[in-house]
């Protein structure tokens, strides 16, 4: 487990395919699509933590990656749902909805991610492009401003393409800071669900928030 703070842990994918970086990228290039975020979602900490600016991020939806990547959309199902379920912090399942269940993100040179957690029990994020430390682009981790006020610790992952992180990020806040260099960062975030819920439920006004539907 990499922090204390939540539960968070970090592993090589040796079953990743030889050609799945470049597979990843060409997928994000070609069918990036470009939204502006303002922090009005349900999930945004953004004025929590005293942003203002709008970002602009590229998002492929989980049915473009699962028409154009079935390969990595296959290991979400299989070998990554394995991987969760190893941790010992339950039994989870896939989402229902392909559009949200895997994306691949996309955040240009000089962007960022907004503040934000999570809504599902827990995430897996593939890192795809790597960024020296120093760089930008790194994913940090503070408690969720408005459920844990007087906690103050930080957690900071440097993206290491083929590394998948997993963690549950509903009680805390995160962010990816300002990219540097000439490169999109890039990741696939995938999200997971508690079996034994019976539930995969999503905010209301998310999809909408990051599909503009």
């Amino acid at each position: 487990m990499l922090s204390s703070h939540f539960p968070s842990f970090r592993i090589r994918q040796p079953q990743l395919p030889d050609s799945w970086q470049d597979d990843i990228i060409t997928c994000a290039h070609y069918f990036n699509t470009w939204r502006d975020l303002d922090g009005s979602s349900v999930t945004s900490r953004e004025q929590d933590f005293g942003m203002s600016d709008t970002i602009t991020v590229g998002t492929v939806a989980g049915g473009r990656v699962a028409e154009n990547l079935p390969w990595l959309f296959d290991l979400y199902r299989t070998t990554f749902l394995e991987a969760v379920n190893n941790l010992g912090l339950g039994r989870y399942t896939t989402a229902t909805d392909v559009r949200s269940a895997i994306n691949i993100n996309s955040i240009s040179p000089g962007g960022r991610y907004e503040w934000h957690v999570d809504s599902n029990p827990l995430t897996a994020l593939l890192f795809v492009t790597e960024h020296a430390p120093g760089l930008g682009g790194e994913l940090v981790f503070r408690a969720d401003p408005r459920v844990a006020p007087d906690e103050s610790w930080e957690h900071v992952v440097h993206p290491v393409p083929g590394e998948l992180l997993m963690f549950d990020a509903r009680r805390a806040a995160h962010w990816v800071t300002r990219v540097g260099g000439d490169k999109l960062r890039i990741t696939v975030p995938m999200n997971y669900y508690l079996a034994d819920d019976g539930m995969v439920s999503r905010p209301a006004d998310l999809d909408g928030y990051l599909y503009g539907e």
